[in-house]
């Protein structure tokens, strides 16, 4: 069986000579990274399983995976995303001051009644003010995101609960 799987970020660059990707992940994902055997790596839509053999985590998170040993090798996967086993996130504690909302694309919008109101399709971080572009019934609409909107936030169903006064 397939398992469900979660973005948790991205490679950034190749780091060193052994084979070291830099990793950039969300913050509430960090305290998770030492206990992960297997991430997935979307290569042309399909996600691929690769075994971790080392994470430093420190000012950089710095990810080795067995058999990728090689600058050449590691360069190939520059800004390909990273995903982990929806599993592990059983026991990731959520600080609503820490979140990013803007890593919130494809979650499912909820309003204060827990009533569905669309998908989250695209973030959009202007001066400091983040919006969302919600689809919804082959329509879309802009909502702000701020914290203080904020009730609930689901890693493992990737839905956002908000205090936002929905038009019906």
């Amino acid at each position: 069986m397939i398992p469900s799987l979660v973005k948790i970020g991205f490679i950034s660059k190749s780091f060193g000579s052994v084979g070291l990707m830099n990793l950039v992940v969300e913050e509430i994902y960090q305290n998770i990274l030492s206990e992960l055997e297997f991430i997935f790596i979307d290569i042309d839509g399909c996600k691929i399983p690769f075994k971790v053999e080392n994470i430093k985590v420190g000012h950089n998170i710095l990810l080795q995976l067995e058999d990728i040993d090689q600058p050449e090798k590691t360069n190939l996967f520059k800004t390909k995303s990273v995903y982990i086993e929806q599993d592990m996130l059983n026991h990731v504690a959520v600080n609503k001051e820490t979140i990013n909302l803007t890593n919130c694309k494809d979650f499912k919008v909820l309003d204060g009644d827990g009533k569905y109101r669309g998908t989250i399709d695209k973030i959009n971080d202007s001066n400091g003010n983040i919006f969302a572009n919600i689809i919804f019934e082959n329509a879309d609409f802009l909502i702000p995101l701020h914290k203080d909107l904020l009730i609930e936030f689901d890693l493992i169903n990737q839905t956002i609960q908000l205090d936002y006064p929905f038009e019906e």
